[in-house]
């Protein structure tokens, strides 16, 4: 997707996506969620959401050299802070030395973020605390409209009608429920563009309605954005 503003993303949201767009940027076959290119600066932007495996596996190549080694990273202060300190072991396992082995290597190339901010021109990030200490959702606007790429917030629908079901893998599940409150209320108010990483089908993409418990998910069909 692109904005007015230059701003390019990529999403691979499945394994056939990555390896074609790796192929023809010249790149191994790893994963990294959401890659933010900025057309004046030509410099790639990687964002991670969290530093569970599925979102930092794909950091460092074949030989433990960074994938992309002209990006600029962004995960959030707390976050990193959180994997790096001695409160990770127990609730974190072996995912604490696999995420410190990701990310040690590209320490220098990391903004840690402090506070929610625009991190380039129309990309925000939200903090969203719950299924790890420092989880964060990624806001982009252009021409009025708004998506929210809203990661790990929720699991998958079904926590959208049932709220009161938590997954065991949030970390601070009462932080997490406060996160799904905030950032699916105001989805929902805005209705804006709403894209969930573990949501079904594909892509992925569409809309949260407020009912009387939670919200309803109401994707579009591939063929509907084909269709446009």
């Amino acid at each position: 997707m692109e904005t007015k503003d230059g701003i390019q993303t990529f999403y691979a949201r499945t394994r056939e996506a990555w390896r074609t767009w790796l192929g023809e940027n010249g790149q191994s076959e790893k994963s990294v969620w959401l890659i933010i290119y900025h057309k004046k600066s030509k410099t790639p932007s990687v964002r991670f959401h969290e530093a569970h495996p599925d979102h930092v596996g794909g950091v460092l190549g074949d030989k433990g050299n960074p994938v992309f080694s002209q990006a600029v990273y962004y995960i959030c202060r707390t976050e990193w802070d959180f994997w790096f300190s001695e409160q990770a072991i127990q609730p974190g396992g072996w995912m604490t030395e696999f995420a410190r082995e990701k990310l040690t290597p590209i320490k220098d190339k990391t903004v840690l973020l402090e506070q929610e901010a625009e991190i380039l021109p129309a990309v925000s990030v939200l903090f969203a605390p719950g299924h790890t200490p420092g989880h964060m959702v990624v806001s982009f606007a252009s021409e009025g409209e708004r998506l929210l790429y809203v990661g790990d917030t929720v699991l998958h629908p079904l926590h959208l009608e049932h709220p009161d079901w938590l997954p065991v893998f949030d970390i601070l599940p009462e932080s997490a429920a406060g996160s799904k409150q905030r950032i699916f209320d105001l989805a929902a108010s805005t209705k804006c563009w709403v894209m969930g990483q573990q949501f079904p089908p594909f892509p992925s993409l569409g809309h949260v309605i407020k009912n009387d418990v939670g919200w309803e998910w109401q994707p579009i069909e591939s063929n509907d954005l084909l269709a446009n």
